[in-house]
């Protein structure tokens, strides 16, 4: 991959200059998809409905476009990806050859586990299901004492 200067305006008011086709716009994407379904999760493990929690989100400040966008995805996933969990992988991993960012270090570790789990040709907005059933199986290896809403969780995304 050839580096590039480039000028972009993201989705804000601001310009910003990136030395690498993409490298901030993927961790950023990957991050707040990381997010956005793992607090989805929590609301639900929480007993709150999923659907007026995201509402709530993607109309607060933390409601960036791509969650807009995004969020009906996250509670009703597209048999058809917009963009899946493989394509990002492989934009995280580039991204870490050119420096090893804590927050795409974690995302690269997420987005391999979904492809193990089959996730890989979904969109990346079944790293919701993801995080489910990954809360599912820590709860039932955890055993008696663990909420029993954390293992209804994984079920309802499997």
């Amino acid at each position: 991959m050839r580096k590039t200067r480039l000028r972009t305006r993201p989705l804000g008011s601001t310009a910003a200059e990136i030395n690498r086709v993409g490298f901030g716009a993927y961790i950023s994407f990957a991050t707040q998809m990381l997010a956005s379904s793992e607090g989805t999760l929590l609301t639900e493990l929480g007993g709150i409905d999923p659907e007026p929690a995201a509402r709530a989100m993607t109309g607060s400040a933390i409601g960036s476009p791509m969650l807009q966008a995004r969020a009906s995805l996250v509670l009703d996933l597209p048999e058809q990806a917009w963009f899946d969990v493989r394509l990002m992988h492989n934009d995280i991993r580039l991204a870490l050859e050119a420096a090893d960012v804590p927050a795409a270090s974690a995302a690269d570790s997420v987005l391999r586990h979904a492809e193990e789990m089959g996730y890989g040709h979904r969109d990346v907005a079944g790293l919701f299901q993801v995080s489910a059933r990954t809360a599912a199986e820590t709860a039932r290896a955890a055993g008696p004492g663990t909420p029993v809403n954390a293992a209804d969780a994984g079920r309802k995304a499997a």
